[in-house]
């Protein structure tokens, strides 16, 4: 599988896990500031 095919399937994977963490939470307004964080983080690691 090819690098490209590997960092789509995980930013499925966290759009699913976002959803999900969504739909079992506070359905209010979106933390923008935490996810932008946690993409920058995920981006860093995974670099």
């Amino acid at each position: 599988m090819e690098e490209i095919a590997y960092r789509g399937l995980a930013l499925a994977g966290f759009f699913i896990i976002s959803l999900v963490a969504w739909m079992t939470g506070n359905k209010g307004q979106l933390n923008q500031k935490t996810i932008a964080g946690s993409i920058f983080l995920a981006w860093i690691v995974g670099g």
